[in-house]
């Protein structure tokens, strides 16, 4: 009996070999309409009585508490959308997504011991997340050294992904967001000089005021000198009269809340008359909710607008709504396609979930490689082409914030292309 059952498990363990390489050899990944399924070819390998298919653990950092859980638990609702979706309509080639979450408070440290808890102890395909620049730099290198995917929804900063080619990004940069707002603000709304307000303490707010201020002069327009916060700041009167008496047309200000609300307020309340521009973070309700209608007439760049109709821009609007989520924005958007990216990579390449530990590495391997190859996603914030630095080519809009009865809606202005 124990031969019989040694080779019944050496029969079964190469009959997954064998369907792990033909997945490998399959076509190029292109988008699911939404179950991830295989391309036609050869039918799966049987499985043993007693031996389910074990799922296919993903990672999540996300930050859900902390002055980011707003968008932490916005970004994590568009992963888990996806994935529920999938599980669904019968998995990534029969194998459930089971997400495995840490909660890094949107803490350098935290995002540190959490990736390697997922990488080593639970053992996971890939991690999602983090979602700010700042934190993903903070686990790229790691990430990179031990031979695990890590795609952030969200962070923008152009040097995350140079840390190496398992890294990757389901956003655009911020070079990309940062030229194209600046264009906007010169080309489309005829403003020739601009104040950028920075968050010294964040990555991404650096990136950003440099990418605007750069292309802003390139064009021909005037930057007047740069002012600075830190987060954790409640009073910016002091830097926004220097704003005001600058009597700069523009005011670029990539944040986050708690302090990008403040800053939009009491740029109001000194009746600063800047238009104020802003970036993606500038897409989520807490800022909304506490800024209100002093947002009317501000500008900011975006993944998508809900006045696209796309199929697969219809279909996670309809599935946001079931969850009663009514008005989805951003980063549930970029959530959901990272989830999609990494479940139709993991079907292409054959990474399944680890059937035993040591084959773990090369799975991983073969995931990244089905990712770099990827080139005509079509999701909910549009087609998305992997380029093999680890960067989405893909359009951004820009969006304007009005009155909408007694809230504020953000209104679809343009799109822009790479």
């Amino acid at each position: 009996m124990r031969r019989e059952s040694v080779a019944r498990r050496r029969v079964f363990l190469v009959s997954i070999l064998i369907s792990a390489m033909a997945a490998v050899g399959g076509a190029q990944p292109t988008s699911p309409s939404m179950a991830v399924s295989p391309e036609p070819g050869p039918p799966p390998a049987p499985m043993m009585v007693g031996q389910p298919f074990p799922s296919l653990k993903i990672g999540a950092i996300m930050p859900l508490s902390g002055n980011l859980a707003a968008y932490g638990s916005s970004t994590l609702d568009g992963v888990k959308m996806m994935a529920d979706e999938i599980n669904k309509t019968g998995g990534v080639g029969g194998r459930q997504i089971e997400l495995v979450i840490e909660n890094n408070e949107g803490d350098t440290v935290k995002s540190a011991d959490a990736l390697r808890k997922l990488e080593g102890l639970n053992k996971v395909l890939a991690v999602i997340g983090p979602i700010t620049s700042t934190n993903a730099m903070a686990v790229a290198r790691d990430a990179q050294n031990k031979g695990v995917v890590l795609m952030t929804p969200t962070g923008t900063n152009d040097k995350i992904t140079e840390y190496g080619d398992f890294i990757f990004r389901a956003c655009f940069n911020d070079s990309f967001q940062g030229i194209a707002v600046a264009r906007f603000a010169y080309e489309d709304l005829g403003l020739r000089s601009a104040v950028a307000f920075q968050d010294r303490t964040s990555d991404y707010s650096v990136g950003l005021c440099k990418s605007f201020s750069e292309t802003f002069e390139r064009l021909g327009g005037t930057m007047m000198p740069m002012e600075s916060y830190k987060q954790g700041d409640t009073d910016f009167v002091p830097q926004l009269r220097k704003i005001r008496r600058a009597e700069a047309q523009a005011l670029f200000v990539p944040g986050y809340p708690p302090e990008l609300p403040l800053i939009v307020n009491q740029a109001k309340n000194i009746r600063l008359e800047a238009t104020l521009l802003g970036a993606d973070g500038w897409d989520n309700s807490d800022l909304t909710d506490n800024a209100g209608h002093n947002l009317q007439g501000s500008y900011f760049s975006g993944a998508f607008s809900t006045e696209s109709k796309t199929p697969e821009l219809e279909k996670f609007l309809a599935l946001a709504s079931a969850r009663g989520i009514d008005d989805p924005r951003s980063f549930e958007a970029l959530g959901y396609d990272s989830m999609g990216l990494v479940a139709q990579a993991a079907l292409h390449a054959g990474a399944l979930a680890s059937f035993a530990p040591s084959d773990l590495a090369s799975q991983r391997r073969a995931l990244r490689g089905a990712l770099a190859s990827i080139e005509n996603y079509k999701g909910a914030t549009g087609a998305i082409a992997m380029q093999p630095s680890g960067d989405p080519l893909k359009s951004l809009v820009i969006l304007r914030y009005d009155v909408a009865g007694d809230g504020i809606k953000s209104a679809f202005v343009k799109v822009v292309n790479p």
